[in-house]
Formats: structure tokens, sequence, C-alpha cells
């Protein structure tokens, strides 16, 4: 079965929104970031949602092609 192109450029879409949101938050210092509660949240968040992208992209990929199931999220990077 063929990769669905049009799904894996949607949700490439938003990674690069995210990426830019999160380069701009990388501006500030480690001890900025470690000192301010929301900063490091919206951070944290941001990366929690570029994952959670590339994991459906993994998954997809996976399922489309001849490959073997992981048995978590992490094994779709593998």
């Amino acid at each position: 079965m063929a990769l669905d192109t049009i799904f894996i450029e949607a949700k490439l879409r938003p990674i690069g929104v995210y990426e830019k949101r999160l380069q701009t938050l990388l501006d500030h210092t480690d001890q900025e970031i470690i000192k301010k509660f929301e900063l490091f949240h919206a951070l944290e968040r941001l990366i929690q949602l570029i994952v959670d992208e590339m994991i459906d992209i993994n998954t997809h990929i996976i399922r489309r092609m001849p490959f073997h199931a992981p048995d978590d999220f992490q094994g779709t990077f593998l």
C-alpha cells in the first residue's frame, strides 16, 4: 500500500509552526527557562506536540510498509 502523502504533508505543516514557536522561546537563556515556569512548560508542550505529530507519521509509514509493528511509541522511531 502506498504512503498517503497528503496525510504526511498535513502532519508536517503543524510541525513547522511548532518549530518556529520553539525557536523564539529558545532565544532565552537556560537559566531563564529554568526559572520561568510558564516558559519551561511552553517549551515542553511544543516538543510534545512535535513528537506526537512525528509518531503519527511514523505509525502511518509502518502500517503502509512491510515493517514489524513496534511495541511502543519510541519504537516507531527505530
